[in-house]
């Protein structure tokens, strides 16, 4: 037989309880609703009553079904919340410009257009291979590439563009002002002073046109460093002021070389030499490549501080000298008067040491207090003694114009002076010398002076320094005098008084007329002792010329050239100072003709 659980016969138990109240309903039963029925029908003890099921002896006891739980409470419903009110409409952003367009192919320029952006990131360059750098540059942009450079390095950069207007600088150390900017070949090479971070800067001109570029960059190494002294395989450096000088010591007479010499950067050489004797001169000639900046030589005292005579220009070869007023060690200083390239400059030094040597007079001598006569042309004269005073006389005539010139060593030595006298002498002063800017030439103030009265006008010079040269160009201009239908640049020469200057060695052209009112004299200067030859050259056939040489005093014939033949020469011999006179002249009122002029002097 099949058991159901007690749970289930009580369940159904139950379920036929109310299928019966309900069908007694349905068919008219009162039903009392106040009245209780008792458990089970009365059938059933109470105690064996389980859920209107009454339960036999031994069946188990069916588990009392739980109470159903009591149905919670529904919460009250939450009030709705207040709507919020809407918050208002933001205004709307305007729109944000465009930027401006960018050098969209240039791969590089990302991050360059300020120096500073590449400090921490320099181009890696080999030492010796060219390296290319391609970009592009827009209106308004720079592009920047650091550079990591050692001291002695050199630098080559060339920028190639099909743009005019893209140009490239260097910048120093650090993003420095600018070293270096493109030339016109568009290339630059820079020796690298100074171990540190560069850079290039390549840029367009504002109102220029943009455009691609490549720049090549090559770096080479170091040029060798600056060479040792050496004399006699004997280094002789540091010899860079006069207490560690290299000593020279040239015999009296004698010179002394030190070749191959080097100049290095920021270096200066010193050499002593002993004079024992007062009045010694020391001399020291220099030579260099005349393509290199010039090395200042400095001659000075005993102190080593007194410069005696100095020289720095440029040039190969160059020589300066000084007196010694006291015995004792005396030096000489070489140092840099440009820039020093690191490799340095080379040079030839060559030292002498000569006896005082009494200066010779020049030809003019004596014209302390009486003149010596000089006529056009360049003549050459020295200050003998230190206290000498030189006197020139020259004829002058109204209408001419005159210019002189002076010309000596200007260096370390005062101007000398120079002064110009008309007719009346010392009381008659017209003009003086002046430097012409920074030349060797003193001339007069008024550069061209108009001759306003005939006769012997006069130059002094004075105050130069015992031994020193020099030259006087006496330049003079006559009016041109027309003769005969001929213009005659020595009129007007009609006397041994008026006779215009014959100067030596020169051709002189002249023309005689042949009327009684025509003619021609010469003045020549000559000094004691000289022997002098004139030769005038004619044709004869158009006119046979004459030719008389008179002494000083303008009557004596000292020679007559007096043929019949093409050309005449007078001579004298071993004359005395004075100023001779030449006439030409021809034998006929009705002969008329030209002739040249030349004088040889001996």
């Amino acid at each position: 037989m099949i058991k159901v659980p007690q749970i289930w016969r009580a369940q159904v138990a139950l379920a036929g309880a109310l299928l019966l109240l309900t069908m007694g309903a349905a068919c008219g039963d009162e039903v009392t609703p106040e009245v209780t029925p008792a458990p089970c029908g009365g059938l059933c003890p109470v105690d064996k009553c389980i859920l209107n099921v009454c339960a036999q002896d031994g069946e188990p006891e069916p588990e009392p079904e739980a109470e159903p739980e009591l149905e919670a409470e529904p919460e009250p419903e939450a009030e709705p919340e207040p709507e919020a009110e809407p918050e208002p409409e933001a205004e709307p952003e305007p729109e944000a410009e465009p930027d401006p367009p960018v050098c969209m192919d240039d791969a590089i320029g990302i991050n360059n257009d300020s120096c500073l952006d590449v400090l921490g990131s320099p181009e890696d360059i080999e030492i010796g291979e060219q390296e290319r750098i391609q970009g592009a540059i827009c209106v308004g942009d720079e592009d920047h590439f650091g550079l990591s450079l050692v001291e002695g390095q050199v630098l080559s950069v060339s920028l190639a563009s099909q743009s005019d207007d893209i140009a490239f600088e260097l910048l120093g150390i650090n993003c420095g002002e600018a070293i270096l900017s493109s030339d016109d070949n568009r290339g630059l090479t820079f020796e690298v002073p100074e171990t540190g971070t560069y850079a290039l800067r390549v840029f367009a001109s504002p109102d220029g046109d943009a455009g691609d570029y490549e720049l090549r960059v090559d770096i080479g190494d170091a040029p060798p460093g600056c060479l040792a002294d050496e004399i006699n395989d004997q280094i002789i450096e540091p010899n860079d002021d006069k207490n560690a000088a290299t000593a020279i010591a040239p015999s009296r007479g004698e010179e002394v070389r030190a070749d191959d010499m080097t100049l290095c950067p920021d270096d200066e050489d010193w050499f002593s030499i002993q004079i024992d004797d007062a009045g010694d001169t020391l001399r020291v000639d220099i030579e260099q490549n005349a393509n290199d900046a010039g090395l200042r030589i400095e001659l000075r005292d005993t102190d080593g501080v007194a410069v005696l005579a100095s020289d720095e220009r440029s040039g190969a070869s160059r020589t300066v000298e000084a007196v010694a007023d006291a015995a004792g060690t005396y030096f000489i200083r070489v140092s840099a008067a440009g820039n020093i390239p690191l490799t340095g400059i080379a040079y030839d030094l060559e030292v002498g040491l000569f006896e005082p040597v009494a200066c010779q007079p020049d030809g003019f001598e004596p014209n302390n207090n009486t003149a010596s006569l000089i006529s056009r042309g360049t003549h050459q004269g020295t200050f003998c003694p230190a206290d000498d005073v030189d006197l020139y006389r020259f004829a002058l005539q109204q209408g001419e114009r005159l210019n002189i010139t002076v010309t000596y060593d200007h260096q370390g030595i005062n101007p000398i002076g120079g002064v110009l006298y008309g007719p009346g002498g010392f009381n008659d002063m017209r003009d003086f010398l002046v430097r012409e800017g920074n030349t060797n030439n003193d001339r007069l103030s008024t550069v061209e002076l108009l001759i306003d009265q005939a006769g012997e006008w006069m130059l002094e010079l004075s105050n130069g320094p015992e031994g020193l040269e020099y030259s006087v160009n006496l330049q003079i201009e006559r009016p041109q005098v027309e003769m005969c239908g001929v213009v005659d640049v020595n009129e007007p020469n009609e006397s041994c008084g008026g006779a215009a200057p014959l100067p030596p060695f020169e051709d002189v052209p002249g023309h005689w007329c042949g009327a009684a009112s025509d003619e021609d004299f010469f003045r020549i200067a000559v000094r004691q002792g000289q022997t002098i030859t004139v030769t005038a050259e004619f044709f004869h056939f158009q006119g046979n010329l004459d030719v008389l040489l008179f002494g000083p005093d303008g009557t004596t014939v000292i020679d007559l050239g007096f043929g019949t033949s093409d050309n005449e020469t007078v001579t004298g011999s071993d004359l005395p100072a004075g100023d001779y006179c030449l006439r030409v002249f021809g034998n006929s009122a009705l002969t008329a003709n030209g002739y040249t002029l030349n004088l040889n002097v001996r």
